[in-house]
């Protein structure tokens, strides 16, 4: 009942939510403010640092997870030849 009644007053707070205008980039200069970007982040070491760290964690905890997984099946695909049951590729 708590979950629901602050789920709907999150919406409603949403619904009265007013961004303020902003300026809009000149259309054509994309490029030039992704260079001015990685430029930013080039020179800014700290945050270099801190976005390539996070970089490797998440590649480096996904490549776990799947080493978990496909471990698994391996050790099912073990399990179900030795038990005699009839033996498929995938479980």
């Amino acid at each position: 009942m708590l979950s629901a009644f602050s789920s709907f007053a999150f919406i409603i707070f949403l619904l009265d939510f007013k961004l303020p205008a902003s300026t809009r980039s000149a259309r054509g200069r994309m490029v030039e403010q992704v260079a001015e970007g990685l430029r930013f982040v080039w020179n800014k070491k700290i945050l270099l640092g801190a976005s390539s760290l996070d970089l490797f964690a998440v590649l480096l905890g996904g490549a776990v997870y799947a080493w978990l997984v496909l471990a698994w099946r391996r050790l099912f695909l073990v399990f179900r030849r030795t038990s005699g049951s009839r033996w498929s590729r995938w479980p």
